[in-house]
């Protein structure tokens, strides 16, 4: 992640007759490595990258006889950046820019159920976290000799009751990032500190969630002020606002696909267990169980911030087919629709579940509803969904 800010400065900072001799390569390798996966080879994680191999070592003999031995290879020609489509098609891209950051995000907003969404969110979702028994870590950037390294496939930790996962429907357009993707998330925990840990994952049709990057952060730090000094504890019920920064990555969901993100406490090995008790950290023991809370409300809007400019994301192609009348509403509602949709599910403001069933014919009963705001999901055979609010009179 830093290699991306050290190459703009070097090229910035260096002097101009040599601004324009900066290279910089990235490709899809492990830091290191361990087994099959180390820098240059097409293994990496449960995944294969046929073009990535012997890149590195191409392309540094290509510089090497360029510079030492006046080589005529036409190096000097070389596009200052190349870069590998994580995700994608297999294949490298090239850029003459400072940086292959996207100027422009997209949001998607953490919601009730699970979902990943491009509207506000409602409610608030409670998860357990135990230090004794932390969430494990599953691959990725890992330099530690007993863990393996790059993606691996993250779905053994849906079962677990000490994290969270929120996705987006199937996507119906690639979707491509490029830059620093960060989570900005509202948290509440009944005790003194505890830890925000981020995986973002790929959901490949076969359902399998391969690990993109993953990111944690500590809440006694929450505020960017990593001294003594700066260490700020968290008050029973209170919420607070927690920033979660990513490393820099580039990559590409394709469609069909789903992104999703896994949201826990504690990371372990990959990051020091937090005993959740605000005492002094790096220390051995059982510490405190958390109760902690993540809010996705209109007003604590938690939300995942992509670097990219995807229209796919701002507005999904349901949502501009659909539309629920009338609103405000009595005795019920009548959906008026291009997609078939097989099944409702209907929230009160907080989050709660208050009506599901299957859809017959094209309306929902609502009579029995007490009066107030409430939102409405409705869902397809093939995981597509859409979140609608309405007002009951």
């Amino acid at each position: 992640d830093e290699m991306m800010t050290f190459y703009e400065d070097s090229r910035s900072l260096s002097a101009t007759p040599v601004q324009d001799e900066q290279w910089l390569l990235v490709g899809p390798w492990a830091h290191g490595g361990t087994g099959a996966a180390y820098v240059g080879s097409s293994i990496q994680g449960e995944l294969t990258y046929p073009s990535a191999e012997f890149k590195s070592d191409s392309m540094a003999w290509d510089f090497f006889q360029y510079y030492l031995l006046d080589a005529p290879n036409n190096w000097q020609n070389t596009d200052l950046i190349t870069y590998f489509d994580m995700g994608g098609p297999d294949q490298w891209l090239t850029s003459n820019a400072s940086s292959i950051e996207a100027l422009n995000n997209n949001v998607l907003f953490l919601n009730a159920n699970g979902q990943l969404t491009s509207g506000t969110g409602l409610g608030e979702t409670t998860f357990i976290c135990d230090p004794a028994n932390p969430s494990p870590s599953i691959g990725g950037a890992t330099l530690h000799n007993s863990l393996d390294q790059g993606p691996f496939d993250q779905n053994t930790l849906d079962s677990r009751s000490d994290l969270l996962t929120f996705s987006t429907a199937t996507l119906n357009q690639d979707v491509t990032i490029s830059g620093r993707v960060s989570v900005d998330i509202y948290v509440s925990s009944d005790q003194a500190d505890g830890d925000i840990a981020i995986r973002l994952t790929d959901v490949y049709p076969n359902g399998n969630s391969m690990l993109i990057t993953d990111g944690i952060q500590r809440l006694r730090f929450r505020n960017g002020d990593y001294t003594a000094s700066g260490e700020e504890f968290m008050s029973p019920g209170e919420i607070y606002l927690a920033t979660v920064e990513l490393p820099f990555t580039h990559y590409t969901w394709k469609s069909g696909h789903q992104i999703k993100v896994y949201i826990s406490g504690n990371h372990s090995i990959r990051f020091n267990v937090n005993l959740q008790d605000g005492g002094i950290m790096y220390q051995t023991g059982s510490g405190n169980i958390a109760n902690m809370t993540v809010h996705h409300s209109e007003t604590y809007q938690s939300k995942l911030n992509l670097p990219g400019q995807n229209q796919s994301l701002t507005i999904s192609e349901n949502e501009k087919k659909i539309e629920i009348y009338p609103n405000p509403t009595n005795n019920q509602i009548s959906i008026n629709s291009s997609e078939k949709y097989n099944s409702y599910t209907i929230f009160d403001v907080s989050g709660k579940v208050v009506k599901s069933d299957l859809i017959i014919g094209t309306s929902i009963e609502t009579s029995r509803l007490d009066a107030g705001t409430y939102f409405l999901q409705l869902s397809q055979s093939n995981g597509h969904s859409n979140l609608m609010q309405f007002v009951k009179l």
